[in-house]
């Protein structure tokens, strides 16, 4: 007596190739995988940066383009400038945003390195010290 064997499975044809849209939309998804910095400069950094520039052409077109570099670093007074309402935002942006940006990349990628330099984690370091502390009472 010979066993029957079952007929073998139909073959499923491979799901369909991801359409351009949707290689986008999971690229777009994926970037909070990245590290600390990396996605303060994608997510943060570039549309400032890009407004910045926006800015600083907007003035360079208005003003003149040494001007618009006098203004940014504060060596020329907005009110001493023909168009004084494109001339303060930019003074402003050069006084107070371009420090905050750097400053916020700098504690980034400080805060990074000395991530990567500890020996042990934050939890692992307090446990450590109860340990110690329970002997000493």
């Amino acid at each position: 007596m010979t066993a029957a064997h079952p007929p073998p499975p139909p073959r499923v044809p491979p799901p369909p190739a991801p359409t351009r849209t949707e290689t986008i939309r999971r690229w777009w998804r994926s970037r909070g995988q990245l590290p600390k910095v990396l996605y303060w400069i994608g997510r943060r950094g570039l549309p400032l940066l890009a407004a910045l520039i926006a800015l600083e052409v907007l003035s360079g077109v208005a003003i003149g383009w040494w001007k618009t570099y006098e203004l940014t670093l504060g060596i020329t007074s907005p009110a001493a400038t023909q168009a004084p309402w494109i001339a303060l935002p930019v003074s402003v942006v050069g006084w107070l945003l371009v420090p905050a940006v750097v400053g916020g990349l700098a504690g980034y990628v400080v805060s990074t390195q000395i991530d990567s330099h500890r020996r042990q984690s934050a939890a692992e370091a307090l446990a450590e010290l109860r340990r110690r502390n329970q002997g000493v009472e």
